[in-house]
């Protein structure tokens, strides 16, 4: 814990007292909020410092012409964005920012859709609806559903998830990891999914399966051991 800010070892014990029983221990804090602060901005670290946890499903060549990026992440990498964003300006990262993270050991896809030209936009407005598009998880051969997909209300998130991270999403609207807007904007689309996986199937490599609303399957596999709550290896 040497030639740690004072600013910091406050905020980590901030963050461990507003969190009850944080995934994260003190050391993990202190490596995402200085690993976040290493990175120039936000879009520096989305850029750079997530290269091995972002994964391409489908290029602008895809038949719908809509390409189809994931990106892995957990709460450590939700501290590092924020950081990431207060070094852009200039400024420590606030307890009231802490606060408002929801961290919830759970592991998160960012799913981001991008569509160039008139049919494949309409294709991505029809298809990617919050509706009808999913994802899903496939370990050994089972498959892991979201539990943000069952969150329909605060009092159905209480029984899966944290109702921080309800209100966050419903509240707000938007990426724990990017900060952008979730849903539609234009010819893109950005949502985020959250599992509860066991230690032993972090450890393992899973298959990523984005469905549309026609039912297609598009696929991508991930190696989870590559994920968890410490910096990208």
């Amino acid at each position: 814990m040497a030639n740690i800010s004072l600013s910091i070892l406050v905020l980590i014990g901030f963050l461990l007292q507003t969190t009850g029983a944080s995934p994260l221990t003190e050391q993990q804090i202190v490596e995402a909020v200085k690993y976040g602060q290493s990175f120039k901005s936000r879009n520096d670290y989305l850029d750079r410092g997530l290269k091995n946890r972002k994964f391409q499903i489908a290029s602008a060549w895809a038949k719908d012409g809509i390409s189809k990026y994931i990106v892995l992440f957990s709460d450590f990498d939700v501290i590092a964005s924020a950081a990431s964003k207060a070094k852009h300006e200039m400024r420590e990262l606030t307890k009231q920012e802490v606060s408002s993270l929801p961290l919830t050991g759970l592991l998160y896809v960012n799913a981001q859709l991008h569509a160039r030209g008139a049919l494949p936009i309409h294709r991505l407005h029809k298809n990617y609806t919050r509706d009808n598009v999913h994802l899903v998880l496939m370990i050994d051969n089972a498959v892991i559903q979201p539990v943000s997909k069952q969150l329909g209300s605060p009092q159905d998130a209480s029984f899966v998830a944290p109702v921080a991270l309800f209100t966050y999403w419903e509240t707000n609207n938007v990426s724990l990891l990017t900060g952008g807007p979730l849903g539609f904007s234009g010819e893109r689309l950005e949502l985020e999914f959250a599992f509860k996986l066991t230690a032993e199937q972090m450890a393992k490599e899973a298959i990523v399966v984005l469905i549309d609303g026609n039912g297609k399957q598009h696929k991508t596999v991930v190696d989870l051991s590559k994920i968890g709550f410490h910096k990208p290896q």
